[in-house]
């Protein structure tokens, strides 16, 4: 299982897929990855509808 600090840096890369499974993976540790926020709000308005979608449910599953 990896940490969600290595899930938090994959938000940042350029490849939609990566930001995409990072944000689900940060979604499903739920308030574990609370220090995720931050950054999952910077991209709610990713470029990718998926991952913009990817990253609102990540936020939601995460302030549960």
């Amino acid at each position: 299982l990896r940490a969600a600090d290595v899930w938090i840096s994959d938000l940042d890369s350029k490849e939609p897929k990566s930001r995409l499974t990072a944000a689900k993976q940060l979604g499903n540790m739920g308030k574990s990855a609370k220090s995720a926020l931050s950054k999952l709000e910077k991209l709610t308005n990713d470029p990718d509808p998926e991952v913009a979608k990817a990253v609102k449910q990540a936020i939601a599953a995460i302030n549960k």
